[in-house]
């Protein structure tokens, strides 16, 4: 049986792992991230930045792509969801 989706979804469930993935106020390329220690999200979650030679990775989640040039920013493209401590709690308890 199909669950029926409260109509404010988007507010509840999604905007606060979107969030998780946007650097507000700045636009950051591979060689930008190589410089910096970490990265603020729009959550105000401060996210660790580690690289080698070749990978490059945020949290525990890895960049697979360079940096691609958007209307509003820079997308990459990561092999994880970026999530919050609770939200992995909640996962785990699962």
């Amino acid at each position: 049986t199909p669950q029926i989706l409260p109509p404010d979804v988007g507010k509840i469930l999604v905007a606060p792992i979107l969030g998780q993935h946007l650097i507000p106020g700045v636009c950051l390329y591979t060689d930008d991230l190589r410089r910096r220690e970490s990265v603020v999200n729009l959550e105000g979650k401060t996210l660790k930045i580690k690289h080698d030679d070749h990978r490059i990775f945020i949290n525990n989640a890895q960049i697979l792509t360079p940096g691609t040039a958007a209307l509003n920013g820079v997308v990459f493209a990561i092999d994880k969801v970026l999530l919050s401590e609770s939200e992995i709690a909640f996962k785990r308890s699962q």
